[in-house]
């Protein structure tokens, strides 16, 4: 071959690959909350999981056109160790290119105050620990069916007492009963949507045969006292 030729092509190529790598863009958002640095690293953490359609209620650049191209997670430094929000945008999604300034605003707005509204709420994540806990640890035993008796009108008109009671015994046949019942993290929600206001609360149930279940249990106030709306359990290795 022309080493010439040679040349030219190796120039094109690596111009061609630089390009295709260029295609994102990151924003960091400080977590500093808390004077204790490990309780910010942890509220970033939580921050993360909460669900995206109720991020997307406060963000109302993310939407159905942007939301395939916005990743969010958080980022410690390596530099100071401290937390940070981390939204990274993929610029090959016309819809995030095109507004990225805006989206960066919206996030940069609403981060800050997202992060003192989670940690306000920090006492009836604490109040409400030991019921969540009763709760997710009642789905394995021959009581699991006074769970729905006393729920949410919400659950109570989603499901029926023979369904749940199917629910329960599938779970108890497969998993036994839990050996453990670990707290993980807990999530605020405002309403939005068709989601009434209430509170999401996340176990990790371990079992004698090794199997693990992430156990969330969501519950709303109604008449003034706090009640099961929903649950959700699923596979793990954490």
């Amino acid at each position: 071959m022309n080493i010439l030729k040679y040349i030219i092509i190796c120039v094109i190529s690596i111009t061609a690959i630089g390009c295709e790598l260029n295609v994102t863009d990151t924003q960091y958002i400080d977590i500093k909350y808390y004077d204790d640095n490990n309780k910010n690293k942890k509220l970033a953490e939580d921050l993360i999981y909460y669900d995206t359609r109720y991020i997307a209620s406060k963000v109302p650049l993310l939407n159905e056109k942007t939301g395939s191209g916005i990743q969010l997670g958080y980022f410690i430094r390596s530099s100071d160790n401290k937390p940070s929000y981390k939204i990274t945008y993929n610029l090959k999604n016309p819809s995030v290119a095109s507004n990225i300034e805006a989206l960066k605003k919206q996030f940069n707005d609403f981060i800050p105050s997202f992060s003192s509204f989670h940690a306000s709420k920090e006492p009836i994540f604490k109040q409400l620990q030991p019921l969540g806990s009763l709760w997710a640890s009642q789905l394995f035993t021959d009581d699991a069916g006074s769970l729905l008796n006393e729920s949410s009108t919400i659950l109570k008109n989603s499901v029926t007492p023979k369904q749940f009671l199917e629910i329960t015994s599938e779970l108890q046949k497969t998993y036994g009963k839990p050996v453990s019942m670990k707290y993980v993290r807990s999530q605020y929600y405002e309403k939005f949507s068709d989601v009434p206001e209430s509170v999401s609360l996340f176990y990790i149930a371990s079992f004698s045969n090794q199997n693990k279940l992430m156990i969330r249990i969501s519950m709303l106030e109604q008449d003034k006292d706090w009640v099961l709306m929903g649950l959700q359990y699923q596979k793990t290795n954490a």
